[in-house]
């Protein structure tokens, strides 16, 4: 394997790590608004629904990237181009989805309804590691030291 192959194989298998975690930590959060939702007094809040549609958005690009990088790792077809399609049509569409997401629950810690609510903390909780995972992935991808703009 030529040695930029193999830079960006190793790079890949490492994201493709990330990501599995990154969806565990997904699911359980997919988990605890779903036993938000138990609730129908926070079932209409407006700011929660918006949590939710953006989050499922984000999850939605991110299983998405998570399966493109799968396929690139065990097809080994690394290309400059295939890696520009991952971040900018994968990683950017999710992470912009993910971000407006956080904000909502930003305004959320600032009602009393939210902030006494033991899912809710859990929810933000998690929402933390969330953030730190998120962050490692985008640093990540960062490695491929790839200018995407130029192809």
């Amino acid at each position: 394997m030529p040695c930029i192959l193999h830079h960006y194989d190793r790079i890949s298998t490492y994201t493709l790590e990330l990501l599995q975690n990154f969806s565990k930590r997904i699911m359980i959060i997919e988990n605890i608004i779903n036993e938000l939702l138990k609730d129908d007094s926070l079932n209409k809040n407006n700011d929660l629904s918006n949590f939710i549609s953006y989050f499922s958005n984000g999850r939605f690009y991110h299983f998405r990237c998570h399966g493109f990088m799968e396929c690139l790792v065990v097809t080994k077809s690394y290309s400059p181009e295939s890696i520009c399609y991952w971040t900018m049509n994968l990683v950017t569409p999710a992470s912009n989805n993910f971000m407006k997401a956080l904000s909502f629950i930003d305004i959320l810690k600032n009602t009393h309804t939210f902030e006494t609510n033991s899912q809710f903390k859990n929810l933000t909780m998690e929402m933390d590691k969330f953030k730190k995972a998120a962050m490692e992935i985008m640093n990540a991808a960062k490695l491929y030291n790839i200018n995407c703009h130029n192809l």
